[in-house]
């Protein structure tokens, strides 16, 4: 199975929030095909739209937030963050080339969780993120009017802090805004009872961290104005042993209590990114498979699979053919795919295509080197007698074969190296060259197991169903370098089933039929 699955997909439509608790796509695809199952959700919600112009992104705990919208889902990376399809259906202002995502926040007393207010997602302009900012600070204004309680509020644009005092003399620097066509604006509140997030901004004074970060390099604002405070605090014990000491007393002590004052408010300004930082980092985290596509484990698996609706994307190549009269209308972004099986037929041929074009290193086998063995180790032949894998020892091993020891019956076997294909069900052949490599195929096998029984149940719909019987597998041992077909069959005559390997036919079990889940490649099934 080439699925992936998505959890939690937050969606912000016309500044109101939904959520997709999971989804499964196809990690081939981009994250284009979240538009496409974001605008159905809100259909089903009874949202009308029209027109829309939308975003998917990715903002990290850090706030740091990525355009993703024509990036595959096996390319995905981040750790922590929050996927965000960002939908904007309001006409008025769809021709807008860069937005604003802004989520409210208010924290609590004691400064350790923070409750989401609003999340809107706005068009951009010059003006609209101080507009944005001072519109929230109003409604909160409005919100705790009858509150003996005081609050203190702050814009966090970009990662960039702003006290309200801040934000209307300054507004923002023109160097955070458009940080990859969308922005990131956060609005909080804070109780004055949690005074390690309240800061003055006159206290903090431009000169000190000017020769703070002058000095020290490589460093955060705070790191550097911190390690001026060290250093000061060093030369205030040198000074203090000086005959002139009362003399620069006075001034040394005011300079460091302007350090200290200015740490104070950067440490402040710190301790609230860290808040909306660990909001982003808990909030609704989404999260997908990390690991490659889940494989099939049985016949039943295989069916549902193929018959899976598959919606595809244009943006990542993933469909080739857009539909005709969807491409004449301008709506061929993606394309919806499904096979079925619409009646039941007297017989069912399975083919378990084990040869696939090699799709990701991480969703086949690429065995490009034979295995190496050694006097001692344990492995799984296949006996000869019928056909089953047993555990073994090695007892010699050299460049011409192996003298071998079965586990349960102590009896003793030789096998010549050019039969390991045949004998040692985990053996691969080198496939360096390039007949082995076979244009990309590779030694590209998939040999895990697909469990099928003797009868089949096929459940056509939900009142149809009819049962099978299974009368033939064949049967590939080896690589795609070299191997070699069986088949076990179940005459029609005498209702016994028998091995073939070429001209060699020989009496087997039924439960034998069942035995070859890593390698059988052909299932036949007759219908009751």
């Amino acid at each position: 199975s080439q699925e992936i699955k998505l959890t939690n997909i937050n969606i912000i439509c016309n500044d109101k929030y939904y959520q997709i608790p999971e989804l499964s796509v196809l990690n081939y695809c981009s994250a284009d095909l979240l538009l496409y199952h974001a605008v159905d959700y809100l259909k089903d919600q009874d949202v009308k739209i029209k027109k829309y112009d939308a975003n998917i992104v990715v903002l990290e705990s850090n706030g740091t937030i990525h355009n993703v919208n024509d990036r595959k889902f096996s390319d995905f990376k981040f750790k922590d963050g929050s996927i965000f399809v960002l939908v904007n259906a309001k006409e008025a202002s769809q021709n807008e080339a860069h937005r604003i995502l802004q989520i409210n926040l208010r924290l609590d007393k004691t400064g350790k969780k923070s409750i989401i207010s609003s999340i809107q997602y706005s068009p951009y302009n010059a003006k609209a993120v101080k507009k944005l900012a001072t519109s929230q600070i109003k409604s909160y204004h409005q919100e705790s009017k009858d509150d003996d309680e005081k609050f203190d509020y702050y814009a966090i644009y970009n990662n960039e802090v702003r006290s309200i005092k801040e934000l209307k003399e300054y507004g923002f620097d023109a160097a955070v805004h458009n940080k990859g066509g969308i922005d990131t604006l956060f609005v909080l509140r804070v109780s004055d009872k949690a005074p390690q997030y309240c800061y003055d901004h006159t206290e903090f004074d431009d000169p000190t961290e000017w020769k703070a970060t002058t000095e020290f390099t490589g460093c955060s604002s705070l790191d550097a104005v911190k390690k001026y405070q060290s250093k000061m605090i060093t030369d205030w014990e040198l000074y203090s042993k000086r005959k002139n000491f009362e003399k620069f007393k006075s001034r040394k002590a005011l300079e460091l209590n302007r350090i200290k004052r200015t740490l104070d408010v950067l440490t402040a300004k710190r301790n609230i990114l860290v808040v909306v930082n660990k909001f982003m980092k808990n909030f609704t985290k989404s999260r997908y498979s990390k690991t490659a596509p889940q494989q099939l484990g049985d016949l039943a698996g295989c069916l549902n699979e193929y018959q899976k609706a598959r919606i595809l994307d244009n943006v990542s190549g993933s469909y080739s053919y857009p539909c005709p009269c969807k491409l004449r209308s301008g709506k061929s972004r993606w394309v919806k795919v499904q096979k079925e099986i619409v009646y039941s037929p007297p017989i069912f041929l399975f083919h378990l295509d084990r040869y696939g074009k090699r799709m990701t290193n991480t969703t086949t086998y690429n065995r490009s080197k034979s295995p190496k063995y050694h006097q001692g180790q344990k492995l799984k032949i296949k006996y000869d007698g019928n056909g089953k894998s047993y555990t073994a020892v090695i007892e010699k091993v050299n460049d011409h074969g192996m003298n071998i020891k079965y586990v349960s019956d102590k009896t003793k076997e030789y096998i010549p190296k050019n039969r390991y294909w045949d004998k040692i069900p985990s053996y691969s052949r080198n496939t360096d060259d390039s007949y082995g490599n076979c244009y990309n195929y590779g030694s590209n096998k998939f040999d895990h197991a697909i469990k099928y029984g003797n009868t089949l149940k096929f459940q056509l719909n939900e009142t149809t169903a009819s049962f099978y019987d299974l009368y033939g597998v064949s049967i590939h041992s080896g690589s795609t370098k070299g191997g070699h077909y069986t088949a076990t069959i179940k005459c029609a005559t005498d209702n016994e089933w028998y091995n073939i390997s070429d001209s060699h036919v020989s009496k087997t079990y039924a439960q034998s039929a069942t035995s070859h889940a890593s390698s059988a490649t052909i299932l036949a099934y007759a219908q009751k």
